[in-house]
């Protein structure tokens, strides 16, 4: 059975005087995405995949710590994400995905699937943004090539890719298939975030936006 390794970071941040992470993309119960997905998902049926994943994300949080799943979190209806959120430690909310269609129901809150901590799942709006550590940071299922506060050194955390792209000023896909199955902490896309700062004036580019510092951007006032 394949294993995915610890990928716990020494540091946390917090929330509440709990920790934050962030992720994409399990695609719990979707047989098809080991098909889509055969590089880095050697799993031998999808039930191995769902167990490794569930172990993965419950050996990193915490029982009060908060997860912000950037979309796609299970392939079928509300009862099969009853049933693996049931599994998940934490308080987990949702960027919906495409895949995502259960959350087209505008369900009310008390209808909501309860994680494994006893916390009911919440439905973001599609693009949402967060204040942490006093950064600013925008979660959408979807890479953006702008996005609010961009121009001021705002981070995008974005999944639905599934593989490596080309990324875009202060962006990082936070999905599984990046990350051997783990789950990112606040730390770990910050130090991610300070690479991506240094290559772009390396490149004599602008830290918060892809474009050369002596082109035109956008509207800087977003």
């Amino acid at each position: 059975m394949t294993r995915i390794p610890d990928l716990r970071d020494e540091e946390a941040p917090r929330f509440e005087e709990e920790n934050t992470w962030f992720t994409s993309d399990q695609h719990w119960g979707h047989t098809k995405i080991l098909t889509h997905m055969p590089d880095t998902r050697k799993f031998e049926n999808v039930h191995e995949m769902n167990v490794a994943y569930v172990d993965s994300w419950n050996l990193q949080v915490g029982p009060k710590d908060l997860v912000y799943h950037v979309g796609d979190f299970c392939w079928g209806s509300l009862k099969d994400v009853e049933n693996f959120a049931s599994r998940l430690k934490g308080r987990i909310r949702i960027i919906p995905g495409n895949h995502d269609k259960w959350t087209r129901q505008r369900l009310p809150e008390a209808a909501l699937p309860l994680s494994a901590s006893g916390y009911r799942i919440e439905v973001m709006d599609p693009i949402h943004v967060v204040r942490l550590r006093e950064q600013t940071i925008v979660l959408c299922h979807y890479p953006l090539r702008s996005w609010p506060h961009s121009y001021w050194g705002s981070w995008h955390l974005y999944g639905h890719v599934h593989r490596p792209i080309t990324p875009w000023g202060l962006s990082m896909d936070v999905g599984v298939d990046g990350s051997g199955g783990a789950l990112y902490s606040f730390d770990g896309v910050a130090e991610y975030m300070e690479q991506r700062r240094l290559a772009l004036q390396a490149e004599g580019r602008t830290a918060y936006h892809g474009v050369s510092g002596g082109e035109e951007g956008g509207n800087e006032d977003v």
